[in-house]
């Protein structure tokens, strides 16, 4: 977190931006056959993966 703290406004933006290019493709509940999603999307930094974690 200290590293972080010390980014440039450039740095960050990269950092928020590797994420992003890293969603996968959006999914309709339609597909899916529900009738709501109830999750969460967790992005580790350090593998380069996205979690989704249902809250139910």
């Amino acid at each position: 977190m200290d590293a972080m703290a010390k980014w440039t406004e450039d740095e960050r933006a990269r950092e928020v931006e590797e994420p992003r290019g890293r969603l996968p493709a959006t999914v309709s509940i339609d597909q899916l056959g529900k009738r709501n999603i109830s999750q969460c999307a967790i992005y580790d930094p350090e593998t380069g993966d996205w979690h989704f974690v249902d809250l139910d």
